[in-house]
């Protein structure tokens, strides 16, 4: 008579009983140094380590090298914790900057494959709380070893404390594009495939734009003229831009400009690169409205004024989601202009 009260009962202490388990296993997932293997011996991802940390992992295990998945930030004392210690210890330091809820940057991804190619081991991968971007970052440690994608995909597990809509989560997704890439090809995985698709094919939708110039570019131009100059813009995703005049939405073409230089950065795309760049806007395309289809291509001309100050400047034109990316902040690095500002010449005066 009474079996069913007590055995509803039963059951909800059992489903509370393993929520509470649950949440203690995440709990000490987050804040603890969250050690894991991803290649025993060789390769660990972990959450952010402390200085003690790290001495424990040199002494303990031989440790030679760190990936911080955070990005260089002298600001935080985490990071100057982590760049004084490795250099006190020998322990070479990797610092590339990844999000939790974004895509994996072209550029940094290659360079993160470089660096585990070329660290010495064993070596620690790391983010903030060892969950996400580390679990990612494992994942692609695996499919450069030769093991499966579901292999590298759960290195994004609940049991590894990851918790997100696969389907809407961009490091999830990161996996499912190289499948879909497999897919089409006829392939199976291997770590000669997978990096084919890094090098080749892979860009982060939307975020895929061949940008050239057509005829002349000027290379100099008098403080405060006008300068203008056409290019071919091709959409190179697998699906459509919604183009638009508007500031706070959609996509279009925008050009912006670093400088003056003396002398001229190596590699410029890093400044434009880099959180909060100095580069200021000089122009949007607002004549492009519509839905831009895959592979199809467009000549915009690019209208700008050269700054009041003389020297060396670098014009990027590149395609802008307007409030959210410029493209070249996951994808290729646009188009990339040196320009020379000239002092403009003396007003003449009239002679009396």
């Amino acid at each position: 008579m009474h079996r069913k009260p007590r055995r509803r009962a039963a059951l909800l202490f059992a489903a509370l009983g393993a929520l509470i388990l649950a949440g203690a296993f995440v709990y000490w997932r987050v804040h603890s140094f969250n050690l894991r293997d991803v290649i025993p011996g060789e390769v660990y991802r972990v959450a952010q380590p402390g200085i003690d940390d790290i001495e424990r992992a040199v002494t303990s295990m031989g440790l030679r090298s760190i990936v911080n998945l955070r990005g260089p930030n002298m600001r935080s004392a985490w990071y100057r914790d982590e760049v004084e210690v490795s250099r006190r210890l020998d322990v070479e330091l990797v610092s590339l900057r990844f999000e939790t809820f974004d895509w994996p940057p072209r550029l940094e991804t290659l360079q993160f494959v470089d660096a585990i190619d070329r660290v010495p081991r064993p070596l620690l991968i790391h983010c903030h709380s060892g969950l996400d971007r580390s679990g990612w970052a494992a994942g692609v440690v695996r499919l450069l070893r030769g093991d499966s994608v579901d292999a590298a995909r759960g290195e994004l597990s609940l049991l590894e404390g990851h918790f997100c809509d696969r389907d809407e989560c961009a490091l999830h997704r990161f996996f499912d594009l190289y499948d879909e890439w497999l897919a089409r090809k006829g392939r199976a995985h291997s770590p000669a495939a997978f990096r084919e698709w890094l090098e080749g094919s892979y860009y982060p939708p939307p975020y895929a734009a061949a940008i050239s110039s057509r005829g002349a570019v000027p290379v100099s131009a008098i403080a405060g003229t006008p300068v203008s100059f056409v290019v071919d813009v091709t959409n190179r995703s697998g699906s459509g831009w919604v183009a638009t005049s508007d500031k706070q939405h959609g996509i279009r073409l925008g050009a912006r400009i670093l400088g003056p230089f003396d002398p001229a950065p190596a590699d410029p795309i890093e400044l434009f690169r880099v959180p909060h760049t100095p580069a200021r806007d000089l122009f949007r395309d607002g004549k492009s409205d519509g839905v831009w289809s895959a592979g199809s291509s467009k000549e915009i001309e690019v209208g700008l004024t050269a700054p009041d100050t003389p020297g060396l400047y670098f014009i990027q034109v590149d395609m802008v989601d307007e409030m959210v990316h410029w493209f070249s902040d996951l994808g290729d690095a646009g188009l990339i202009l040196p320009l020379r500002v000239e002092p403009a010449p003396a007003e003449s005066r009239i002679q009396n």
